[in-house]
């Protein structure tokens, strides 16, 4: 399924154009990829998103950002900036007074197996005091170096964690909803208090995991306000969300990808 959104730009636009140039920012996961480019002088932008219906093999992934590249026009020549968001479940949060970095592979060996030539790498959450160590997929990161030169690169959760942060004002319960995935995260003012990513297939999956987070940290179902963020379209999630949840709302606009906005 490919779900596709113009705002600004003609599709034609992104072919070269020796006067145009655009930052880039891209979204990688095994279950989907999404790219967003803002023209540095019109603050035009074009965005492209496709969610495969099963969860490709990482060995894959550049083939596939090379046809969904060429598919979309997608000019390395007219590129000026490139973000890479990098989304996989091979990381794990540690409070910046735990963290060393000589340890990034005791910290990750708890939740997934690191073989002996694994890169790892970090990202800091200042704002939280936190780090986010991580295995990027290293060949999707060589295949954009070699295409536009220079990448600044973070994993996903990050910037999805430091985005809600600051947008959340009162608000402390929020469920990230995307193809083939449901995050949940949980703030008390300041402090992260959870954070979790799941595999999903169906709306029901995403009520299951939501109860079942709201019943381990011991909050009310009647009185916690869900905040919904969707970036993948649910068809029965708003039904069944009022059948279980007496107080939710959606606070993203969908016109792009929540990281973009």
């Amino acid at each position: 399924m490919l779900v596709q959104t113009e705002i600004g730009l003609q599709h034609l636009i992104l072919i070269e154009n020796k006067n145009k140039q655009v930052n880039l920012e891209l979204s990688v996961g095994n279950h989907f990829i999404s790219f967003i480019t803002k023209d540095i002088t019109s603050n035009s932008v074009f965005h492209c998103r496709k969610n495969f219906e099963k969860i490709l093999e990482t060995e894959s992934l550049t083939s596939t950002i090379k046809l969904f590249f060429e598919k979309n026009d997608l000019n390395p020549n007219i590129v000026a900036n490139v973000k890479l968001f990098l989304e996989n479940d091979l990381f794990t949060l540690v409070p910046d007074e735990l963290f060393d970095e000589k340890e990034e592979r005791t910290y990750l060996k708890y939740i997934t197996r690191v073989k002996k030539n694994d890169f790892i790498s970090n990202d800091n959450i200042e704002e939280l005091k936190i780090k986010n160590v991580y295995i990027p997929y290293v060949n999707v990161n060589n295949f954009l170096v070699d295409k536009f030169k220079n990448i600044n690169y973070y994993h996903f959760n990050s910037v999805l964690i430091k985005k809600i942060f600051k947008i959340r004002d009162n608000k402390s319960f929020f469920a990230y909803v995307d193809n083939k995935k449901v995050k949940i995260i949980i703030f008390n003012k300041d402090n992260l208090v959870f954070f979790n990513s799941y595999e999903i297939n169906t709306g029901a999956d995403i009520v299951y995991f939501i109860l079942l987070t709201l019943k381990e940290k011991d909050l009310n179902v009647d009185e916690t306000l869900i905040n919904f963020i969707i970036d993948s379209k649910n068809d029965d999630l708003y039904d069944l969300a009022n059948k279980f949840f007496n107080n939710f709302k959606i606070i993203n606009d969908k016109k792009t990808d929540f990281l973009y906005s």
